[in-house]
This record gives structure tokens, sequence and C-alpha cells, in this order.
């Protein structure tokens, strides 16, 4: 067997998978999609209310809480560079509070340079979770990832955007897209995820 041929293959697999979905960003059919203003976010009130139960995304989140066993890709998207900008110099001020404050864990900083003025960089972060229900919560896990995104989650040592905490009544339009897999083995998520990266070059996370 040729393994190096072989691994070119499969590496040209992945590639596809990745240009397929850079291709579809703008594409409303190709994934599940949220779309909410910072101002939305709902009081938590001591974690005991949440977004996809209480308040104006309840509609958008149903679609999301059907997604039981597949796999996902997700990126939380702004309408402009400069808003996206903005919201992650939000990010970054809370970052560089936590040991101060006790401020929640967030992703690391990105490593991405711009190539160009003209660069659309409006992706915020990007990521990926497996398939998976909590029966007890009745919640999938890319529901109850998001959630610990928005700054729905208590546990202050699990990484999220957490925008609750910095962004809440604030005016930023986000969406949020989904895109689900069938049938793919999990430990291709973060190869897919990387590739994805490369074009997208998030502001925040590291890849």
């Amino acid at each position: 067997m040729n393994l190096e041929k072989e691994n070119k293959l499969i590496e040209k697999q992945f590639s596809d998978i990745a240009k397929t979905i850079i291709q579809n960003k703008s594409n409303n059919s190709f994934y599940h999609k949220l779309t909410f203003n910072t101002n939305q976010l709902i009081d938590h009130k001591n974690y005991t209310d949440y977004p996809n139960s209480k308040g104006d995304l309840v509609d958008q989140f149903k679609p999301l809480n059907i997604i039981k066993e597949n796999h996902c890709l997700y990126w939380f998207e702004l309408n402009s560079n400069e808003e996206t900008i903005k919201i992650n110099e939000l990010l970054n001020n809370y970052r560089l509070k936590k040991d101060q404050l006790g401020n929640k864990t967030v992703p690391a900083k990105n490593t991405y340079k711009s190539s160009s003025k003209e660069e659309i960089r409006n992706v915020l972060y990007l990521g990926v979770r497996q398939g998976g229900y909590v029966k007890s919560k009745k919640l999938t896990n890319i529901v109850g990832r998001l959630n610990q995104h928005l700054g729905y989650y208590k546990v202050k040592s699990t990484q999220g955007l957490q925008l609750y905490e910095y962004a809440k009544g604030k005016d930023f339009d986000i969406t949020i897209k989904v895109i689900e897999f069938e049938g793919l083995n999990p430990k291709y998520l973060n190869i897919i995820e990387n590739e994805v990266a490369k074009v997208f070059k998030p502001l925040s996370g590291r890849h």
C-alpha cells in the first residue's frame, strides 16, 4: 500500500469538505442559523434562566435541540470587520481581568494575521461540538455548548465566549451558524475545524 498516496487522498477529502463549507458561508440553506442582538440576552437569574428556554431566542434554538447524535461545526459571525473588532476588544479586556476579578475562562487570543485591509474578518469564534443529548436536562450537546458561549453556565473554568459577561445590553448583531455532519467520525472534527479556520481566521481562539 502506498501510504503517501493514501494520505494525500484523505487530505484532499477534508480539504474538499472545508471548501464546501467556506463556499457556502452565506448560503442560508446550508446550515442552522441563530440571529440575535446582544441586548436580547436575558438575565440568567443566578443561572436558572437560559436563552434556549426563555426570552426571544427560544424558537431559534428549537431546531438545534433535535441534533442528538450528529456532530457540529459552528461559528459566531458579525456584520462587519469593525463590529467584530469592537466586540473582540471587549473580550480581550475581560480576559485581562480574569485573575484580578475572577472572571470566567474565555478562548485564547488568535494568532491569525490579516493579509490585506480588504480581507473580510467577521468571524469572532469557530468551534466544534460532538453530538449527544442530556436527558435529565432535555438538552442537546450543541445547545448546551452555545449556552456556555452566551455566558449561561456558572462554572468559571469552562471555556466559552461568555458574551453575557461583557456584551449584555450592548448593541451587537450576531449570527451563529451551525453545520451538522451526518455519519462523521468525531476524530475528524478538529481536522475540518482547522481547515476552515485557515480561511475564516476567527478573531478569538487558537487552531
